[in-house]
């Protein structure tokens, strides 16, 4: 039991860490900043905060360990070591990846009105809710990837 309610909380922490920095890296991209130099600005500008949230959730289950109760003790640890391992990973692969999937066109959206593939740099979103649109025709975009 302990080890299932361990895996959603951390898959659910970990994800959440690279969700940033990809949003961050497409916002800076958004703005009109060749890759690298997005990736820099994303890892320099979200690190500090992502290391601190990470620290404080860490922390907090590290809590545990004054527990009485054996199972909790060794829970507050296990999700300390793994938000941290969540942490490490995401600052480490995250970036790498990205620049891969921007150097090999894996980011990509589909235009059925212009009837061509439109990378992921070259798109705005004009609000949160709003349809992604062709830099073209204006059309909604379909994602491939």
């Amino acid at each position: 039991m302990l080890s299932v309610t361990m895996n959603s909380i951390i898959i659910g922490v970990g994800i959440d860490f690279s969700i940033h920095i990809i949003e961050r890296y497409k916002e800076e991209r958004r703005k009109g900043l060749p890759p690298e130099d997005a990736l820099t600005v994303t890892t320099t500008s979200i690190g500090k905060s992502l290391m601190t949230t990470a620290n404080t959730t860490a922390f907090g289950f590290l809590a545990m360990v004054v527990s009485p109760f054996p199972l909790f003790q060794w829970f507050g640890i296990m999700a300390f070591l793994a938000i941290m391992f969540s942490l490490f990973s995401t600052l480490v692969m995250v970036p790498p990846l990205l620049n891969i999937a921007e150097r090999y066109g894996l980011c990509r959206y589909y235009c059925p009105t212009c009837n061509k593939n439109v990378k992921c740099s070259q798109i705005s979103m004009e609000g949160f809710f709003e349809h992604i649109k062709c830099p073209d025709c204006l059309h909604s975009l379909i994602n491939k990837g």
